[in-house]
């Protein structure tokens, strides 16, 4: 975003427009804060004014008018002018390919019982490696994320020349291709047997392909965070393909299942962590306490980037929330107890931890469905200008943790003598890892606790960053970002020091005390 100019109100025409699509007469334009900055000092020139090329309804479209090409453009990597369809059809076929014959992973190993050092009884290694349900197809899963993750960051939808496209290390390759080589080895490795497939040339292949992507990738997105103030757009998917790249390592002396179970849980801390640090923002950020949820900010963002842009996806919705007082606030609740105490207790687990057996629980679905309905609203409400920069996360959530490969299996009938195979197979694949538990024990166990050591580090970086770097001048921080995103009526590392005033700012034994109580949270799951 461009850098803000000097406080003045709203006059760039955004609420005029608001006024004359209003659905009735009783309809009251929404008044912004007054400390508010200008729309266009804060989003620099309207891109494209309603009546654009492909924009079909406009700021006075009914309920039923929808620009379905910008809600399917920010869904799928395919670019605001459809130039990712060819790389995206790829990327569907190597899956649909590599999902063939794709061996399924074997049961969870049981501890061995007199040998307690397989299974170190540490309270964080449970709550880290022993909750979730390891993926049904991890190679799947990984591969899936290691090509669709890098074509969202190709094709960004969002049209803004003043925007700069991922700078990248590998300048003649798109991402999508830089990840390919790592993700046909990890389809081809979960091809193979359960008995052969560990520390197998393809094993070893997978990861000398991935981990000079991913640090090719990570290189360039730190410098892209720090150097062009966009926040943590891209972070998700540099610690997504970091979980991917630990879990090839990991995998070559401990158990898949609880490899794969931490991955899951590790994708999970990811994306609640950058939601709760949002929530710890908007709390903060605002003056009485929970005035954020008065709606108020919601509705000045909701104008400037109706101005902005004048292509929504849903204009009746976005005319109706920033017209609409108690709808506003009713979204910024919402949002809020989305962010902050839904993600808190998916993260924990309140009444489906150690979903081993089974699904991953009544509170952890329901916040993959709000968390996807709340990019998709974003979209819907905002347009693709600003959606496209952060549905990274929803993608993640979904490859990574809902795991919607293995959905496939659904559509697969199985014949008699495949389940019997598998189940022999299933067999084969305990007594090799019991044996290999036996004989690399130290493996066993150093590998789950120094990922349970990283994730607890993790958890208590995010809460601590939010605590301590909330108000939007002071972003972006790398590689744990704060997010104050539209928490205040100002732009990102451009909010004057006035602003100050209205903020909540915690002494340090405070910010100290939250963070160990958020990192305490581990602690909770007895073994």
């Amino acid at each position: 975003m461009e850098q803000l100019g000097t406080l003045a109100p709203i006059d760039d025409g955004g609420l005029g427009m608001l006024q004359h699509a209003a659905v009735t007469a009783r309809a009251k334009p929404i008044v912004a804060p007054s400390n508010s900055l200008s729309c266009k000092e804060t989003l620099g020139a309207p891109i494209n004014q309603t009546g654009g090329e492909h924009v079909r309804c406009d700021l006075t479209a009914a309920a039923f008018c929808l620009n379905w090409h910008l809600v399917v453009g920010w869904w799928i990597p395919i670019g605001h002018d459809f130039g990712g369809c060819w790389p995206l059809a790829c990327i569907l076929a190597l899956l649909l390919v590599g999902r063939w014959n794709m061996q399924e992973l074997p049961p969870p190993v049981p501890p061995i019982k007199g040998n307690k050092r397989l299974y170190p009884a540490l309270r964080p290694v449970h709550f880290w490696c022993d909750d979730l349900p390891p993926h049904r197809y991890p190679y799947l899963a990984m591969a899936a994320a290691a090509m669709w993750l890098p074509a969202l960051a190709d094709y960004p939808i969002y049209d803004n020349q003043s925007v700069p496209m991922l700078p990248r290390v590998i300048s003649f390759l798109p991402w999508w291709v830089a990840f390919m080589p790592a993700a046909l080895c990890m389809l081809a490795m979960g091809r193979c047997s359960p008995t052969h497939r560990i520390g197998s040339a393809w094993h070893w292949a997978s990861i000398c392909a991935m981990i000079p992507a991913t640090a090719a990738f990570v290189l360039t997105e730190s410098t892209y965070t720090t150097h062009h103030r966009h926040g943590y757009r891209f972070l998700p998917a540099s610690y997504a393909f970091v979980g991917v790249s630990l879990t090839l390592l990991a995998l070559l002396a401990g158990c898949e299942a609880r490899i794969s179970s931490w991955l899951r849980k590790y994708c999970m801390l990811v994306c609640s962590g950058m939601y709760i640090a949002g929530g710890i923002s908007k709390l903060l950020n605002n003056k009485p306490f929970l005035r954020w949820a008065d709606g108020t900010i919601l509705q000045y963002w909701t104008l400037c980037f109706e101005s902005h842009s004048g292509e929504i996806p849903y204009p009746w919705f976005s005319r109706m929330l920033a017209n609409s007082t108690a709808v506003s606030s009713l979204f910024s609740w919402a949002t809020m107890c989305f962010e902050l105490p839904l993600s808190i207790a998916a993260l924990v687990g309140l009444g489906c931890f150690g979903h081993r057996a089974g699904g991953l629980g009544l509170v952890r679905v329901l916040w993959c469905i709000v968390a996807c309905g709340f990019h998709c609203a974003v979209n819907l409400l905002w347009g693709p200008i600003s959606a496209s920069m952060y549905d990274i996360q929803a993608w993640l959530l979904l490859l990574l943790v809902a795991d919607v490969c293995s959905v496939t299996s659904v559509f697969r009938a199985e014949r008699p003598q495949e389940t019997t195979l598998k189940t022999q197979e299933a067999q084969e694949a305990q007594e090799r890892d019991h044996e290999s538990l036996k004989q690399e024990a130290w493996g066993a166990q150093i590998f789950p606790i120094l990922l349970s050591l990283l994730c607890t580090l993790l958890l208590f970086g995010w809460v601590a960053v939010a605590l301590a770097y909330h108000f939007p001048s002071d972003d972006p921080q790398w590689p744990i970002c704060s997010v104050p995103m539209y928490s205040m009526s100002c732009g990102v590392r451009s909010c004057p020091d006035e602003f100050r005033n209205e903020v909540w700012d915690l002494p340090l034994y405070q910010r100290l005390f939250l963070s160990l109580a958020a990192a305490s949270m581990t602690m909770l799951r007895q073994p």
